[in-house]
């Protein structure tokens, strides 16, 4: 599920994890490394689209139920980084789903529509 937002709210539930995925938008390695410092990812993670695919696809170390994926700006310079990137948030939401857990995408409205040329996701 991708989200939009003008502006986010204060209060956003408690009982999920909120986690602002940076403020610029960064080259894949960046990205990978980032997004693994910030969502835990074990230490044999290997920072590729496999490795990271893979991470985000689990989350057990997670203990909540929800998590949401906060993007200021779009994550990644470069279109086809970006469109790999969307392919594997879709997939790992609905890998999640099978466990209860739900992933959450929230992207700025201002990137919508870049996001909806490129993502599977509706």
């Amino acid at each position: 599920m991708i989200q939009y937002y003008d502006d986010f709210p204060k209060d956003y539930l408690v009982d999920s994890l909120n986690v602002v995925m940076g403020l610029k938008p960064a080259s894949k390695e960046d990205f990978l490394t980032f997004a693994g410092q910030k969502l835990g990812f074990p230490d044999w993670y290997g920072r590729n689209w496999d490795a990271f695919e893979e991470c985000l696809s689990d989350l057990s170390w997670i203990r909540q139920r929800t998590i949401r994926l906060v993007f200021p700006v779009l994550p990644l310079s470069d279109r086809n980084e970006l469109k790999t990137f969307l392919e594997i948030l879709c997939s790992a939401q609905v890998s999640l789903a099978d466990f209860g857990i739900e992933l959450q995408a929230i992207f700025s409205d201002q990137d919508r529509e870049v996001l909806e040329h490129l993502s599977c996701l509706p």
